[in-house]
């Protein structure tokens, strides 16, 4: 090829266009190369150099994964390969094994595709992978936190469940409790109010009204079973008492209810 034909425009821009390529491959962060039928390297960028530990294109050239990985890993690598080759079909955004620099095994996010000629040759492969080992380090973590956090929720709803089924359990009781002393205390203040009308109605009385009620009282008292002599001992002990009610209160209990077992004259009843 003569100078002339070298400095052609055409060539001019076809190598523009190659060194634009060229250097546009080498700024990205994600690991491209070309690999020939037989999965040897033909080019790779500056980011799958450093991967492999290659120091420059002539120290990857023509060499495999084998040259660079450990066997598990260069094995997964070439049978893909094949796979595309063979296939005509790409494989995109799988992910592969690796061997990070600690040692540890890392995840790539691994896209190939057949490489063709102009005469539509198959020439071999080209690739583009991306490290995600810390995305998925990230993701575990959070899969691990979000599973923690759920079994810690179900642990506190549980201990909210039993706690509330014991307030619950205690609620009742103290309400049970408190209707049981109210209907005590109703009683009491209706007796106190009883004796206090009583009280007051034996000792506001003239001698004949006191004898007929008497044997009034002492009537009733045998109908509802209580014991004889009640009444004498009430006289006696009846100022240590302390009652609250107005003696109508007690001669309405006797219209109600004694009434109909024990006869009294009109103008006794209207006395009381």
């Amino acid at each position: 090829m003569s100078t002339r034909e070298s400095a052609s425009p055409d060539n001019a821009v076809q190598a523009a266009t190659q060194h634009l390529l060229r250097t546009l491959i080498d700024s990205l962060p994600d690991r491209i190369y070309v690999k020939d039928r037989q999965s040897r390297f033909l080019l790779n960028n500056s980011a799958h150099l450093h991967a492999l530990g290659a120091t420059s294109q002539q120290d990857a050239f023509g060499k495999t994964d084998y040259d660079f990985r450990p066997v598990e890993f260069a094995a997964r690598s070439h049978a893909d390969d094949q796979n595309v080759m063979d296939s005509g079909r790409p494989l995109v955004n799988y992910e592969e094994p690796m061997q990070l620099a600690s040692g540890e095994t890392g995840t790539l996010l691994v896209s190939k595709y057949p490489l063709y000629g102009p005469d539509g040759e198959l020439l071999g492969i080209y690739g583009i992978s991306r490290d995600i080992s810390e995305q998925k380090r990230l993701e575990e973590d959070l899969r691990q936190y979000t599973c923690s956090l759920e079994e810690t929720v179900e642990l506190r709803t549980q201990d909210l469940h039993a706690v509330n089924q014991e307030l619950t359990a205690l609620n009742q009781t103290l309400e049970a409790e408190i209707l049981i002393r109210q209907q005590k205390e109703s009683d009491i203040l209706l007796r106190e109010k009883q004796y206090r009308a009583t009280t007051r109605l034996l000792t506001n009385a003239d001698d004949n009204t006191t004898d007929l009620l008497k044997s009034v009282l002492n009537d009733a008292v045998r109908l509802v079973g209580a014991p004889e002599g009640y009444i004498g001992y009430f006289e006696e002990h009846g100022a240590n008492f302390v009652v609250h009610h107005e003696i109508g209160a007690i001669a309405d209990f006797y219209r109600t209810h004694l009434m109909p077992a024990v006869k009294l004259e009109q103008g006794l009843l209207s006395q009381v």
